[in-house]
């Protein structure tokens, strides 16, 4: 049934070729070169790695399936984008009721800009910009962080 509702406003529930930020024992992983500072896992394709911290690939297979709880919120998420005028208020109120203060938008002139926090919890955000789903009002380029 969540199938049913997702076509009405756009969402799907098999994602092909997304790969969700993973966390590996309370470590994210790193998008480039090891930093011992930070600590994690380094990207086994960027350079040549030091053998004392584990290595992962950036490789996508498959797809993502995204559970009941996820494909939910997309659909609430979609709805209300799709059914809203995107003035910069709207934007944020939406933002911030889906997001708390985990994604902000600053404004340029005839560009939105949207800024995600690292330490977000939640994989929402990064399901609605793979879908390249972010509020975008017509003759306004969106940047996506």
């Amino acid at each position: 049934q969540l199938n049913i509702l997702g076509q009405f406003v756009g969402a799907i529930r098999v994602l092909n070729g997304y790969s969700p930020s993973i966390i590996y024992f309370g470590m994210q992983d790193t998008t480039g070169n090891y930093n011992p500072q930070a600590g994690g896992y380094g990207d086994a394709t960027s350079s040549t790695p030091p053998t004392d911290y584990w290595l992962t690939t950036q490789g996508v297979a498959g797809s993502y399936t995204l559970s009941d709880t996820q494909m939910i919120s997309l659909i609430q998420y979609l709805a209300a984008v799709n059914n809203s005028y995107l003035s910069l208020e709207v934007i944020d109120n939406i933002l911030y009721q889906f997001f708390g203060t985990y994604v902000t938008v600053t404004e340029n002139p005839m560009e939105l800009i949207y800024n995600h926090a690292s330490n977000d919890p939640g994989t929402l955000y990064g399901i609605v910009k793979f879908l390249n789903a972010l509020p975008h009002p017509a003759g306004v380029e969106v940047s996506a962080g």
